[in-house]
């Protein structure tokens, strides 16, 4: 473990062992650390449009963005800082498709957005590595996989109705709840 090195910053380490016969070098490793995303709460507010960022050190509301559409769940990858928000956007009233806007969690700005499949999109989470998104729809039989890198959106057939949902640890399992039955992905 390598401690006190400035935050957003890069760095190069080189391994090397000396003995009688010389000195031998490693490869050049380069990386560079993350910002944490800090001790922040995200809580949408459907009524009002809008994502509440609660300082849990403080217990204040630090700022209040405007999201528009109907924001419902939230996904925080603190890995790669970014929170994801669902909204409905009112589809079911066929003006507007669902989406997922991503918020760099650093600036508490909106950094873009994604078009969803489904009518009423309900809760989200980030795989660890902050690669994929999962959205549930209480309205389809499928779950939304988001590719954050690409924008490309996939989907996950579950032949029930999804609302809730966890991603195991290590990303390779997903659990939902649904009116009828429950699911491993």
């Amino acid at each position: 473990t390598i401690t006190g090195l400035t935050l957003n910053t890069a760095f190069h380490v080189r391994a090397y062992a000396t003995s009688p016969a010389g000195t031998a070098y490693g490869a050049d490793m380069q990386f560079t650390t993350s910002t944490p995303v800090g001790p922040f709460a995200y809580i949408t507010g459907l009524g009002d449009n809008s994502l509440s960022v609660i300082d849990t050190a403080t217990n204040t509301v630090s700022s209040t963005l405007a999201i528009a559409g109907g924001p419902r769940g939230v996904a925080v990858n603190s890995t790669a800082g970014t929170v994801y928000v669902v909204q409905e956007n009112s589809w079911v009233y066929l003006t507007d498709p669902p989406t997922v806007t991503a918020v760099d969690a650093k600036t508490n700005s909106i950094a873009g957005t994604f078009d969803l499949f489904g009518i009423t999109p309900v809760n989200a989470a980030a795989n660890p590595d902050g690669t994929k998104i999962y959205v549930t729809d209480d309205n389809s039989d499928a779950v939304s996989v988001i590719d954050t890198k690409t924008g490309a959106v996939s989907y996950i057939d579950t032949g029930n109705l999804t609302f809730g949902l966890a991603l195991h640890p290590d990303g390779k399992r997903l659990y939902l709840t649904s009116e009828s039955a429950d699911v491993v992905v």
